[in-house]
């Protein structure tokens, strides 16, 4: 029997095409267990279709993408350090949980205001949640499975601007704005939190996109001379970067201010190292990019100029267009380097 469940995941492609039924089977059971005695389930509030939902979604990121993640690599005969492994494991699945609760949230929310009031019996309460659940094994398996830097990137993305949004939304002062965009992590209120755990969590997933970055190009063809040494320059200056960010989320302005300004300025830094330093690092990189690269270096360095000499920025404003500048880049760097690493494959 178990030969042939293995045989039969092997098979397939998505692995989630098998368990999609038994998953929806399983999650309607235990919402049936835990709805059956009240009369009416509510989509939201204490023992709601939504909490269910929530609670659903984190057991399936938790248990279900670790161990497909390690049969991708598996799959794919990519070998990762013990200790890379294990941060990879930690770190992606946690990005993965937050951004699959945000969703989850945002469906729950968007269902709760179409249909006020609404309320439904233990059964199909418990059919809802097993059907969601089953949905999003289905596309879970395939994403940890082929588990890949642009992969990385889009969590990046969506765990930076829904926290930063978040934090915007929640925060207590509407004039946050004025002051600077570190604010949105002073105190101890949930924008607080928010923002610094976002900081922080971003940074620990620019560590696990440079190792993941570092992989893909290792296994291609005719890209190094040097035996991968200026690419573990470049994957070392990604995870001071990384290390960096994370700190910045860790040392709020209102507590540490001098600490959290040297590691702001300090990542501006490390930026325009690693945009001056690629030329050197991939000799064979096209002249367009780093063209483009080099211009928005300089669009910083100019923006920086009216903010801190001209005053025709303010700090708030220089900040939100250093992360969008700098944001827009990275997305244009790791779509080359997906480029980078397929032609090198091939």
């Amino acid at each position: 029997m178990l030969h042939s469940i293995k045989k039969s995941f092997k098979a397939s492609q998505n692995p989630g095409e098998i368990l999609l039924i038994p998953s929806i089977v399983v999650f309607t059971i235990i919402s049936f267990i835990v709805f059956r005695s009240k009369p009416a389930i509510t989509l939201s509030g204490d023992v709601s279709i939504g909490l269910m939902m929530l609670i659903s979604a984190a057991a399936i990121c938790l248990f279900t993408f670790t161990p497909f993640y390690l049969m991708g690599l598996k799959e794919r005969g990519i070998k990762l350090k013990v200790g890379v492994l294990v941060y990879n494991c930690i770190v992606l699945t946690v990005a993965v949980a937050i951004t699959v609760a945000m969703v989850s949230f945002l469906i729950i929310s968007v269902l709760n205001n179409s249909f006020k009031n609404l309320s439904l019996d233990a059964f199909v309460s418990s059919a809802f949640v097993g059907i969601y659940s089953g949905v999003l094994i289905y596309l879970l398996i395939p994403l940890a499975k082929g588990m890949n830097t642009a992969i990385v990137a889009r969590l990046f993305s969506i765990v930076m601007v829904s926290g930063i949004i978040l934090s915007m939304l929640t925060n207590s002062n509407p004039n946050w704005w004025q002051v600077n965009f570190s604010y949105l992590g002073w105190g101890n209120g949930i924008s607080s939190i928010s923002f610094n755990m976002t900081i922080v969590m971003a940074g620990l997933l620019v560590i696990a996109l440079s190792t993941q970055f570092t992989n893909d190009l290792k296994r291609s063809k005719h890209i190094f001379n040097k035996k991968d040494v200026n690419l573990n320059i470049l994957s070392l200056l990604f995870i001071i970067l990384g290390i960096d960010m994370a700190s910045l989320g860790l040392f709020p302005y209102d507590r540490a201010p001098l600490v959290h300004d040297i590691l702001g300025y300090s990542m501006l830094i490390i930026f325009g190292v690693i945009v001056l330093s690629l030329r050197f690092i991939f000799p064979k990189i096209d002249k367009t990019f780093l063209t483009n690269s080099y211009l928005t270096l300089a669009l910083i360095a100019f923006c920086y100029v009216l903010f801190a000499f001209v005053g025709y920025f303010s700090l708030t404003a220089f900040e939100l267009i250093g992360f969008i500048i700098t944001f827009g880049w990275l997305l244009m760097f790791v779509r080359k380097i997906s480029m980078m690493s397929k032609v090198g494959q091939t």
